[in-house]
């Protein structure tokens, strides 16, 4: 992995991103999975697989089980992948419930929220890693099905079966009035915060920083915070606190994502 010149990113096996959100899950993965042999990742919503090179660029011999429904993304991804130990892609969408998918698709992206005609094969996350016993990283970024993938983790998590998870959060997906959002979203995310010893959120507007702890006493405030502020964010769920990123602690009104 390489730092690009004049704040355009990085590049990981020649696939580039100036995204905060990537450049920052690269360095939080690294934190998570640094010390781990043979680390086994799940990348949910892989797109051209730039998370999952990452970590096989830091540790050669990770296992990853990449996830993609967009059919033109499958594509580039396996282009991509083609020869290299130990990643297996699967273009199929993971829910909590198997069945079909309609998905919208942005160009090289995708997402769960529109109703352009792509159906898509979905299936649960049990079907694919049952033969493993413990998962260490989980990514998800399904634009939108992200919730529905959690609830589809929650036994493993439940069982210690995922060391950690990082899945991207926007209220706008889940509700038009912030008690329909809160509604969906409250019950899932108060399972993981409980879970889990840390949950930081990823700011996202200046310098890249962490906040949290998000915890049972503050999680309401939080999602109500990101419904009234159109507020996107990455949360990440883990037992080990991070300590590469700088961080605050999560305080409401004083928190910029």
């Amino acid at each position: 992995m390489s730092i690009l010149p004049n704040g355009e990113g990085i590049e990981v096996f020649d696939i580039k991103s100036n995204n905060d959100g990537d450049i920052v899950n690269f360095i939080v993965t690294h934190e998570l999975i640094s010390k781990i042999k043979n680390p086994v990742c799940l990348d949910i919503g892989a797109d051209q697989g730039i998370w999952g090179l990452c970590i096989k660029h830091q540790n050669p011999d990770a296992h990853i089980l990449f996830f993609e429904p967009n059919p033109y993304s499958y594509i580039k991804l396996q282009n991509t992948l083609m020869g290299m130990n130990n990643m297996n892609v699967f273009n199929i969408a993971i829910s909590d419930k198997p069945g079909k998918l309609n998905l919208t698709f942005e160009g090289g992206n995708s997402n769960s929220r529109g109703n352009d005609g792509h159906i898509v094969e979905c299936d649960i996350i049990d079907n694919f890693i049952k033969n493993y016993h413990h998962i260490d990283i989980v990514k998800i970024d399904t634009e939108g099905h992200d919730l529905k993938v959690l609830r589809g983790l929650l036994q493993f998590v439940k069982n210690a079966r995922i060391g950690a998870i990082v899945t991207e959060f926007s209220t706008y997906w889940y509700g038009n009035t912030i008690e329909e959002c809160v509604n969906n979203t409250y019950p899932v995310l108060l399972e993981y915060v409980r879970l889990y010893k840390y949950c930081y959120a990823l700011s996202r507007r200046g310098d890249l920083y962490l906040v949290g702890p998000i915890n049972q006493d503050n999680i309401i405030t939080f999602i109500c915070e990101h419904y009234e502020r159109h507020l996107q964010t990455d949360l990440y769920f883990c037992n080990t606190e991070l300590t590469t990123i700088h961080k605050y602690t999560y305080e409401p009104n004083k928190y910029y994502a």
